[in-house]
C-alpha cells in the first residue's frame, strides 16, 4: 500500500472512530457521572471535567470551546458548500442554526449569573457541534466524488447497534419509576423517559435495517451493499436481535409517548417506502384490488374493534395493556398534567414573545402568576422542550430551529429497497425524537440531544457536486 492510499484511508476512518466515540460517551455520561470508577485518574478526570461543565466560574470557558467548535465547522460546512447543486438550502439551514446558537449564546452572556446554574445550553450546543462536524466530514466526501452511501448506513447502523447494547444494560436496578408494582426500565439514564424514546429510536433503526437486508436478499443482493449470503445471513440474525432486545426495552419503559413514536416512526417508513419507489409499476393483483375496495370498511371495523377493546379491557391487569388504556383515564394525570402546562406557558411566551426570559427562568416565572391552583408539579413544563425553548429565547428563535427541522425534512425520491436505509430510516427515527421532545423532553438531555443532531444531518439529502467548467 503506497503512501498517498495509507493517508487517504486514514482520513476516512478517523472521523468516523471520532464519532463512534462521541456517541459511546454521549449514551453512557449520565451513568459515567456518578459511576464508581476503577482507578483514581478517572475520578480526577472526571471531577475536572464536572466543575469545567458545572461550576459558575469555569463553565463559561467550557461554552466558549463548545461555540468555537460549532461556528468553526459551520463555516466550513458554508464554504463546502458553494461547490454543491443545492447550496442555497445548504446556507439557509446553516444561517437558521446560526442564528439560533447566537441568539441561545446572547441569552447566556446577559444573563449569565442565573444562566450559568444550568448545563442546558452547553449539553445543546455540544449536540449541534457534533452535527455539523458530521455534516462537514459527509459534504467532504461528496466534494471528492465519493459516494457517501456506505457512510451514512454505517453510521445508521452504529447508532442501532449501540441502542440495542444500551437496552441491555441496567447497572442500577432502581426501583424509584413504577408503575402499578412493576419496576420502569431506566437503562443507564436514571429516568424512563429518555429511555423509552432512545429504545424508540433503536427499535425503527433496527427493525428498518432488518427489512434493508431482507429486501436485499430477496432481490438477489441489490440494496445489501453486494454482500455475499453469508453476510446477509448474519445481518439479518444480528437486527433481529437487536429489533427484539429495542422492542423489550421500550413495552418495559412504560412511556406511551414513546410507544406513540414508535409507531409513528414506522408508519411513516411503511408509507414512504410504497410511496417513493421508482421501480416500473406491475399490474396490481387482483388481492390486492379487493384490498383498497375493502379498506374503508376495513377501516371502520378495525376502529370498531378498538373501541370494543378498550371498554372491555380498560379494567385489565396486565401493566402493559392496562398502561395503554389509561389514556382515556380522567384519573390518570401523567399526561394531563403535561398538557394542562401549555396555555400557561404560552402565556408566558406572549409575555416576552421577542427575546424571552433567559436560560433557568421560565419556571420560575411559570409559577409565579401562570400555575394553575390545582397543578403541583411545576416542572412538568420542562418535559415539552418546543415551548421551554419559546420561553427561554423568544419566539423567532423558536421558529429558527423549527425551520432548521422542516429544511432537512425532505426525503427525495429513491429506489426501494436499494437506498431504503440511507435515505428514509434517518426521518423515521427522528419522528420519535421531535414527538419526544414535546411529552418527555430529552433535547437538554446529551444522551438523547447528540444522536438526534447526527440524525438530523444523516437525513439531509446527498448532494451532487457542480461539474467544475
Amino acid at each position: 500500500m503506497c503512501r498517498t492510499e495509507f493517508i487517504r484511508r486514514i482520513v476516512i476512518v478517523l472521523p468516523q472512530l471520532v464519532v463512534v466515540v462521541v456517541l459511546v460517551l454521549s449514551l453512557t455520561a449520565t451513568y459515567l457521572r456518578n459511576a464508581p470508577l476503577p482507578w483514581h485518574w478517572m475520578e480526577v478526570v472526571r471531577a475536572e471535567f464536572r466543575g469545567a461543565c458545572e461550576h459558575p466560574d469555569a463553565q463559561w470557558m467550557t461554552m466558549a470551546l463548545a461555540a468555537l467548535y460549532f461556528f468553526g465547522f459551520s463555516v466550513l460546512r458554508w464554504r463546502q458548500a458553494r461547490s454543491q447543486t443545492d447550496k442555497f438550502l445548504v446556507r439557509t439551514r446553516l444561517v437558521l442554526v446560526m442564528a439560533f446558537t447566537g441568539c441561545a449564546l446572547a441569552s447566556y452572556a446577559l444573563n449569565y449569573g442565573t444562566a450559568a446554574g444550568s448545563t442546558d445550553l452547553l449539553v445543546l450546543l455540544a449536540a449541534l457541534a457534533v452535527g455539523q462536524g458530521v455534516a462537514f466530514f459527509l459534504g467532504w466526501e461528496e466534494s471528492t466524488s465519493r459516494s457517501t452511501a456506505e457512510i451514512r448506513l454505517n453510521l445508521l447502523r452504529l447508532i442501532a447497534v449501540l441502542l440495542a447494547l444500551a437496552s441491555l444494560a441496567h447497572p442500577a436496578a432502581s426501583q424509584q419509576f413504577q408503575y402499578r408494582g412493576q419496576a420502569r426500565w431506566v437503562g443507564l439514564w436514571e429516568n424512563p423517559n429518555p429511555f423509552g424514546v432512545l429504545m424508540a429510536v433503536g427499535f425503527v433503526l433496527n427493525l428498518g435495517l432488518l427489512i434493508h437486508t431482507w429486501r436485499g436478499q430477496r432481490h438477489g443482493g441489490r440494496g445489501s451493499d453486494q454482500k455475499t449470503p453469508q453476510d446477509n445471513r448474519c445481518s439479518f440474525v444480528v437486527w433481529l436481535i437487536g429489533s427484539w432486545v429495542t422492542s423489550t426495552g421500550l413495552l418495559f419503559s412504560y412511556s406511551r409517548g414513546a410507544w406513540l413514536g414508535a409507531a409513528l416512526g414506522l408508519g411513516w417508513l411503511g408509507w414512504r417506502s410504497l410511496c417513493n419507489s421508482t421501480e416500473p409499476p406491475s399490474p396490481p393483483r387482483p388481492r390486492l384490488l379487493l384490498f383498497r375496495r375493502c379498506a374503508p370498511a376495513l377501516l371502520l371495523l378495525a376502529l370498531a374493534l378498538c373501541v370494543a377493546t378498550f371498554w372491555n379491557l380498560r379494567h385489565t391487569e396486565s401493566p402493559l395493556l392496562r398502561r395503554v388504556f389509561t389514556v382515556g383515564n380522567p384519573n390518570d394525570f401523567s399526561w394531563r398534567n403535561r398538557v394542562a402546562t401549555w396555555p400557561g406557558t404560552l402565556e408566558v411566551m406572549a409575555r416576552k414573545p421577542l427575546t424571552g426570559w433567559g436560560w433557568n427562568s421560565p419556571v420560575a416565572v411559570y409559577e409565579h402568576g401562570h400555575q394553575p391552583v390545582w397543578l403541583s408539579e411545576v416542572w412538568a413544563i420542562t418535559l415539552n422542550d418546543y415551548f421551554m425553548l419559546g420561553m427561554t429565547l423568544g419566539v423567532p428563535a423558536l421558529w429558527a430551529f423549527l425551520l432548521w427541522i422542516w429544511l432537512a425534512w425532505q426525503p427525495a425520491t429513491v429506489d426501494i429497497p436499494s437506498q431504503l436505509s440511507t435515505c428514509l430510516l434517518p426521518y423515521a427515527a427522528l419522528l420519535p425524537l421531535l414527538l419526544g421532545f414535546a411529552l418527555e423532553g430529552g433535547l437538554f438531555k446529551v444522551a438523547v440531544a447528540v444522536p438526534f443532531c447526527v440524525l438530523m444531518e444523516l437525513a439531509v439529502p446527498a448532494t451532487e457536486v457542480e461539474p467544475r467548467t
